[in-house]
């Protein structure tokens, strides 16, 4: 046996039963993730009744092929999948590009807080919102917000401006990101916290030393110390860029913005749920979605690799 074999079975040894504890976490993925894809063939059937044979199971299975006809009328020229899919794209892309960066900066600035109750109060603070339902933020931002008795709209008026409206088609998506901004930054920011206070102490001391004032500390000590969480945490959000929060905009989404505030969640939602179960079809968006979000993330995780030599594997 070689050196490097000797090394990898002692090791093994060592701590082999350790991986005893992440058995049940390994059953209960497969039971719960992976033996569910076997559903991924409805995406290949012409369309499901499942009260047709004793079981659902007997259903699908009975289900005569139809190759790939489901995503023929998913792309179909009369379908609202394209503009649906832009929806999803336009209010992630929104999200990644204005909201992703103000975790990093809330976090430098709370690091850099001297008073320790100060820090913890206003960490305190910025957590509270992400503990909130998606069902109470849209009840407080709708009646925040609300055109005629709103705090917000009554503002606006005495100074002459205008009105921010929920149920307007152009301002939903920009909504989305503001009220995705005021839930999740502050609990997005606790593991930027928690790389910062990682960062060796000394190489503050050092650059003090040297004269550096706290913007150049941040660009060349702080920053490129988190540089690793950021890549990481970037190459997961690319993941759910076809994610653009079902939660969100099920609870906040209204009739008259739905020609730019429905996403591809609420769609399989209604097709599965509200028009009779169109399960075939359903399967087969749901299956576009998710091979998408695999593309992005090995794509997302080759480019920070070879940009910022950083990456998940």
């Amino acid at each position: 046996m070689t050196t490097k074999g000797k090394t990898q079975n002692g090791k093994f040894k060592r701590y082999g039963n350790l991986l005893l504890l992440t058995l049940p976490a390994v059953i209960l993925a497969f039971v719960f993730c992976y033996i569910p894809m076997s559903g991924l063939i409805m995406a290949f059937k012409e369309e499901i009744d499942l009260t047709e044979y004793d079981t659902a199971v007997q259903s699908i299975i009975m289900t005569p092929w139809s190759g790939f006809a489901q995503f023929e009328k998913l792309f179909a020229a009369d379908s609202d999948f394209m503009r649906i899919l832009g929806n999803t794209l336009y209010i992630s892309v929104l999200k990644i590009l204005l909201v992703f960066p103000i975790p990093i900066l809330l976090a430098i600035m709370i690091t850099e807080v001297q008073s320790r109750p100060a820090s913890k109060a206003i960490q305190s603070i910025i957590y509270l919102p992400h503990f909130l339902s998606w069902a109470i933020v849209a009840s407080v931002f709708e009646t925040f917000m609300h055109p005629n008795v709103g705090a917000l709209n009554t503002m606006l008026h005495a100074m002459g401006l205008g009105t921010v409206n929920l149920s307007d088609a152009k301002q939903f998506p920009w909504l989305m990101v503001l009220t995705t901004a005021w839930k999740d930054i502050g609990w997005s920011a606790v593991a930027y916290i928690s790389a910062v206070l990682a960062i060796d102490q000394e190489q503050f001391e050092a650059a003090r030393i040297d004269g550096a004032g706290k913007v150049k500390q941040i660009f060349y000590i702080t920053l490129p110390g988190i540089a690793g969480t950021v890549a990481v945490l970037f190459i997961m959000r690319i993941g759910y860029l076809m994610d653009a929060g079902f939660e969100q905009i099920y609870a906040m989404l209204t009739p008259t913005a739905e020609s730019t505030g429905e996403i591809i969640g609420t769609y399989i939602y209604k097709l599965a749920i509200k028009n009779g179960g169109s399960y075939a079809l359903t399967t087969a968006a749901g299956l576009f979605n998710s091979v998408v979000g695999l593309i992005l993330v090995v794509g997302g995780n080759l480019f920070c690799k070879k940009v910022f030599k950083r990456s998940i594997w």
